[in-house]
Parts: C-alpha cells; sequence; structure tokens
C-alpha cells in the first residue's frame, strides 16, 4: 500500500493495537512493574467498582469466674467492613502517524519505503502504556481522590489515606497495640552523622520489638529510601565487627530480627521517618481487568485527531484501579510516629524501546513520560 493512502488511515496502528492489547493493558494497569511485588502487595484484577470484605476485630478480658446467680454478657468483637474502591484513571496522548513510518536502513534521505511499521508501532504503544502504567501506580501511598485534581495524587485513594482514617477511627492506636511511639527523630543535616544512623537503627530495632509475636514471624517493613540507608549504614557502624545482615535487593535483615525485612522504596516515600510493618498481601491493589478485550474499565483506543486528521491521532487509555489496607489488627500491621514519608512527585519516563524511526520528529508528537 503506498504512503500516501496510510498518511490518512490508521487502521495498520489499530490492527496492531488490537493484536496485543492484553499486554498493552497489563502495561497500563501498573501490573508489569517490579514495586509492587517487591514490596508484597497483593494485586487483585477482577475488582468491578469494589469489593467488600470484613474482617473481626475481638475483645480482649471478657472470660469471668463462674459463680451461682451471676450473669456475665460480653460482646466477642465485632465485624468490620474493608472496601477496595477502583477508580477509572484516564490519559490522552497526542502522537503523530509519521512517527510510525520505516525507511531503507542507512538513508539519510527521509523518503519511507515500507510506509507504516508494525515493529515501530508496536514499540511505541508499549512504551506509551508502560509510562501511563508507572504513574497509575505511582500513587499507590499517597494518592488521594479528588476528581478535580489536575493531577495524578487524584487517582484514587492510596495507602496512607487508608492508614489516616484508621488511626481517626482508632482502629490503629497505642491501646489496640498496633501503633507505637518510637523516640524523638531529628537529622540536623543533609547528611546524617554516624550517631544519628545508629540511632536511626536502634529505633528499628525497638520498632520490631513492639510487633505483635505473629506479626513478627514474616513482616515486611515499609520505610523512605534514606531512612532504610540510615538503618543499614547503622547496623554497619554499629556492628561493623560482626557482619550477620543479609542485605540482597535493598531487603535487609538485621540479627536481631531475622524474619523482619526491611523495604525502603520511592513509592513509599524519599524521606521521612514514619515505618509501616504489615504482612504479605496485607496491602492490596486492585484493579478492573474483567473485561479488557472491550471498551470498559480497562482498554485502550487509537483515533484521527480533528486537528490535523492527516497525521495526528490521540491514544487514548483508561483503567479502574484502587487500594486497601485489609487488616489494621496488631497480627498484621503496626505503625510508627515519625514524619511523614515525603512523595517527590512523578519524574519523567526514560524507557528503552530499542530502533527508532530516524525519519524525524513532528510538532505533535507525543512523548511518552511528559
Amino acid at each position: 500500500m503506498a504512503f500516501q493512502n496510510q498518511a490518512i488511515d490508521i487502521s495498520a496502528i489499530e490492527s496492531v493495537r488490537a493484536t496485543i492489547h492484553e499486554d498493552l493493558v497489563m502495561n497500563m494497569s501498573g501490573m508489569t512493574s517490579d514495586d509492587l511485588i517487591r514490596l508484597r502487595i497483593n494485586i487483585l484484577t477482577n475488582i468491578e467498582n469494589e469489593d467488600k470484605k470484613f474482617i473481626y476485630k475481638g475483645k480482649n478480658a471478657i472470660a469471668r469466674a463462674y459463680k451461682p446467680g451471676k450473669i456475665v454478657r460480653a460482646k466477642l468483637g465485632e465485624a468490620i467492613e474493608r472496601t477496595l474502591k477502583v477508580r477509572n484513571v484516564i490519559t490522552g496522548v497526542p502522537d503523530n502517524i509519521q512517527n510510525y513510518r520505516d525507511k531503507l536502513p542507512f538513508s539519510t534521505a527521509g523518503v519511507s519505503t515500507y510506509g507504516l511499521s508494525d515493529k515501530l508501532i508496536e514499540k511505541q504503544l508499549r512504551l506509551t502504556t508502560l509510562a501511563f502504567g508507572n504513574q497509575v501506580i505511582g500513587g499507590a501511598f499517597h494518592a488521594e481522590y479528588d476528581p478535580d485534581a489536575d493531577d495524578p495524587l487524584g487517582m484514587y485513594d492510596g495507602f496512607l489515606v487508608h492508614i489516616g482514617n484508621d488511626l481517626e477511627a482508632g482502629y490503629i492506636s497505642k491501646e489496640a497495640r498496633n501503633y507505637v511511639e518510637l523516640k524523638a527523630t531529628t537529622y540536623a543535616g543533609n547528611t546524617p552523622t554516624d550517631a544519628e544512623c545508629i540511632a536511626a537503627y536502634d529505633r528499628f530495632i525497638e520498632f520490631t520489638r513492639a510487633m505483635d509475636k505473629d506479626l513478627r514471624k514474616d513482616a515486611v517493613v515499609y520505610a523512605s529510601t534514606s531512612e532504610e540507608q540510615n538503618i543499614i549504614r547503622g547496623y554497619a557502624l554499629k556492628f561493623a565487627s560482626a557482619q550477620t545482615s543479609i542485605i540482597t535487593q535493598s531487603e535487609f535483615v538485621s540479627h536481631e530480627a531475622r524474619t523482619v525485612k526491611l523495604l525502603g522504596s520511592d513509592l513509599y516515600g524519599s524521606k521521612g521517618t514514619k515505618l509501616i510493618a504489615t504482612r504479605d498481601g496485607n496491602f492490596e491493589f486492585g484493579l478492573d481487568l474483567t473485561n479488557i478485550n472491550n471498551p470498559g474499565a480497562a482498554y485502550m483506543s487509537i483515533d484521527k485527531s480533528p486537528d490535523d486528521p492527516l497525521n495526528a491521532v490521540l491514544i487514548s487509555m483508561q483503567v479502574a484501579a484502587g487500594t486497601r489496607v485489609l487488616n489494621f489488627n496488631r497480627d498484621y500491621l503496626l505503625v510508627s510516629n515519625g514524619t511523614e514519608p515525603t512523595f517527590d512527585g512523578f519524574e519523567d519516563g526514560v524507557y528503552s524501546v530499542g530502533e527508532q524511526n530516524t525519519i524525524g520528529g513532528t510538532d505533535n508528537e507525543g512523548v511518552a513520560g511528559e
């Protein structure tokens, strides 16, 4: 087919999209990112609108000795609803059909021999969806739902919103033994001193000792990336003559807390001293991927732009995402005091897509990550 016909025909792009649509939706959802898996977050893909589960919050000290005529009435506990609500997340990425043209190898002339290239189309679509997916999961901790926000952090409610709500409701408290106040934390400068790092390690150990025995068996501790580094450095300084730690893939296990894994992550925050301990899968990231081959909660479409019908296209993407902290009981969760983790914002994505089209850029080309 001559290129003159391809210039006003997006069927080639649509054909490639349809062929790899399931892969593209996985990219769009953020499921292909290693971040959620490394943080032991449970990924649920079949959440249509919302999912409700109930956890049991028991009561203590209800048993009494028997005495004739004595009547004891006690409440064993209560079932509390925990809802995972997914919200639609959308974007539109402008692109240009010229970006999908191929030409002869080593040719310096901007003349296409092959017309639109399926190979270039596939690479561009994969790059675009990966960039979108990384932003979808980028708010996993810090997002707070606001449909009027002109910012990705308005996408849905993140984990820290749920933690805050549970603190306000009293589900997380010192009395419930799922909240602990550690020694005051201060860093005098941008580069912590040796003494400050040792103090950070001591607070981490104090935190692990405050854990319920069942939580301590297989706990993961979320920390900001800076606090993780301070804790590990503090351990190395304190036990320089007896190196018994395991430090692999940013998982730190100290000799005093062998079953507790420290996981620093930019998703949680770059700075801040608050620590959160939980168990595998208790933090849940929900997606609606129930009907991805038809327009629905998760879908991608390619359309001509009325502004430039000969060349411009619009890549529209939508997924439905949300989060839930399932169980707040002390055998599943422990939260410390400290400064809140800070979110540095969404950075421009830089992705490698292999071979590039060398015909040249266009005025309305879309760049994923911007």
